[in-house]
């Protein structure tokens, strides 16, 4: 699912990609600590 940009300029376009990245590996980061920690798998 693509969502709009936050602005037009190529620079808010970038970050607010930068920011989804940043996002999704978090995400998976604390799914693997959660699982290793707890067993707690997907």
């Amino acid at each position: 699912m693509q969502l709009p940009a936050w602005a037009s300029s190529q620079t808010a376009k970038e970050a607010q990609a930068l920011f989804q990245c940043l996002s999704h590996n978090l995400t998976l980061l604390f799914e693997q600590a959660i699982q290793c920690a707890e067993g707690i798998g997907d």
